[in-house]
């Protein structure tokens, strides 16, 4: 069965929700956008999925983990990186549970080379490159040489 067949109503439906407000909060200049944001997701008994932008993103983390607004800046998000806001063993101790992996990037990266046949290529082109270099330069001595034996014969 398709994955995304598999997502369940409530889910799409509080991510919406929580765009729409973000959206709101936003348009409206509101302070502290990130803390209703936070407070709905906490008011969910279940998961929920975010898709934002770097700099709401690591606000909405440092809020949830009651980081300083300050700290936010060092929150670093990498373009289609994965994070996950949980708590630590309770739900009066959130926590930032993984931040900014990109794992999952470098997996589609390397499943599409071949490593055997990448180190192959490379030999035989580093090969041929310096078998083109070694007969570069022994023309050129051989030149020189011939160059230097007509000089001296006519001297």
């Amino acid at each position: 069965m398709n994955q995304a067949a598999t997502v369940k109503l409530p889910y799409i439906v509080i991510s919406i929700a929580l765009i729409l407000l973000a959206v709101a909060i936003a348009r409206f200049k509101l302070p502290k956008i990130e803390q209703p944001v936070v407070d709905l997701v906490r008011s969910v008994s279940g998961n929920v999925l975010f898709f934002s932008s770097g700099h709401f993103l690591r606000m909405l983390a440092a809020r949830w983990a009651d980081i300083d607004i300050l700290g936010a800046r060092s929150l670093m998000l990498s373009k289609a990186s994965l994070s996950v806001l949980g708590y630590e063993s309770s739900i009066a101790r959130p926590a930032i549970r993984l931040w900014n992996d990109t794992h999952h990037l470098l997996a589609d990266i390397t499943s599409t080379i071949y490593v055997d046949a990448l180190a192959q290529q490379l030999q035989n082109e580093g090969a041929e490159s310096f078998v083109k270099s070694w007969n570069d330069l022994m023309e050129v001595i051989s030149s020189k040489s011939a160059a230097l034996k007509s000089s001296a014969v006519k001297a």
